[in-house]
């Protein structure tokens, strides 16, 4: 079954590269021819020998079990004996024949999750002629001759994946218990103050118990018919001063002894 090609809106989620147009599988597109109409041959051979080089990719979508939640992210061009930058993959071997895949370049792949990668890869291309580039591209350098633009795009997000929350367990309700039928033989106990008490009353204060009562001292005052209060004299502030004046005479001569010893 052939698989749906999705539009080039959408991220890329798997590249690589192949010796043989024929080998790319259901779902993936090769690219075989530049932008201007060449072949799109990323390895560079004499007359004699044909190698040939492609670029394979695909945009599929996540599926049910999980896989393809990955997106490419960016995609570098360095030098054949160049150090892999991190979190970076070479395509250095094709992927039908597992051969080195390019001379003197290496293909770098950056690959990060859909969800939360932002701007990912959507559109690759190899260009012949320069001086007709793709709008809203960028160029990643130079192949055999060809030069290798990538387009960036947001792309759609998948929707998140729900898991359903188990509902709670509902508590039993406790039985009641059974009511006792009182025949007409059946007499009921009295009912006394202390059995209807109510539940406020249980709760206890520290003066219960404790009579008020008005000290005896008090009650004489009442009982008296006139008795003294003393007559606090009237002074004005310089007659304060004056009465309750105080030079520090002592103290300053101890802190100047302690001062100088």
């Amino acid at each position: 079954m052939v698989e749906k090609i999705l539009p080039p809106d959408y991220p890329i989620t798997d590249i690589f590269i192949v010796s043989e147009k024929s080998y790319c599988p259901s779902g993936y597109q090769v690219i075989d021819l530049t932008t201007d109409g060449q072949d799109a041959d990323l390895w560079k051979d004499s007359f004699l020998k044909k190698t040939k080089r492609y670029l394979c990719f695909t945009r599929k979508l996540p599926t049910p079990d999980g896989s393809n939640t990955m997106v490419l992210k960016d995609l570098a061009i360095i030098k054949e004996n160049g150090q892999t930058p991190e979190r970076y993959t070479a395509l250095n071997v094709t992927k039908d024949t597992a051969e080195p895949s390019l001379k003197k370049k290496q293909i770098m792949v950056q690959y990060a999750n859909r969800v939360t990668s932002g701007p990912a890869i959507c559109e690759v291309f190899l260009t012949k002629n320069t001086k007709y580039p793709i709008a809203e591209s960028h160029g990643r350098g130079e192949i055999n001759g060809l030069t290798l633009s990538i387009r960036y795009g947001t792309g759609p997000k998948p929707a998140p994946i729900l898991t359903a929350v188990p509902e709670p367990t509902p508590r039993p309700r406790p039985v009641p218990a059974p009511r006792t039928q009182l025949t007409p033989n059946t007499q009921s106990a009295p009912i006394t103050r202390s059995g209807t008490m109510r539940a406020h009353q249980l709760h206890y204060q520290p003066l219960d118990g404790v009579t008020f009562q008005i000290n005896s001292t008090f009650k004489s005052l009442n009982s008296m018919s006139s008795y003294y209060v003393p007559k606090i004299p009237y002074l004005t502030p310089e007659q304060i001063e004056e009465k309750y004046k105080y030079d520090f005479q002592t103290e300053r001569i101890a802190e100047r002894r302690i001062v100088n010893p």
